[in-house]
């Protein structure tokens, strides 16, 4: 069964940091069709999306179960998530507003972890 079964058709363009063997798997996975195009890590969004994750789990060494990743991984997207300031794209958020909104979430991570 292919990965991108549960979507409606395949990706027109995956963007990849050029391992030797995503073409392949591309190909084989996503058809002929789609087109793989080759970024550097810093303007690569998949590369990007786990960057948090990989800054707290490279000191650690990696995980010895898969369970402990996922839920590590689950863990640092929630919090990070509840930590990003919600703001529309074209807003303009000043630094001391994005402090204040940090520091709230901060508070009220430590009443619900206090509560646990």
């Amino acid at each position: 069964m292919a990965i991108w079964s549960m979507f409606a058709s395949a990706p027109e363009k995956v963007a990849t940091d050029g391992l030797a063997s995503y073409p392949r798997a591309i190909a084989e996975e996503l058809g002929q069709d789609t087109e793989h195009e080759v970024r550097p890590c810093t303007t690569n969004p998949v590369e990007q999306s786990h960057r948090r994750i990989k800054h707290r789990y490279y000191p650690t060494l990696g995980f010895s179960e898969f369970e402990a990743a996922q839920r590590f991984c689950r863990a640092v997207d929630e919090v990070g998530d509840f930590l990003r300031p919600q703001s529309r794209m074209s807003e303009f958020v000043s630094l001391s507003d994005r402090r204040q909104r940090f520091m709230t979430g901060v508070e009220e991570l430590e009443a619900l972890f206090q509560a646990a």
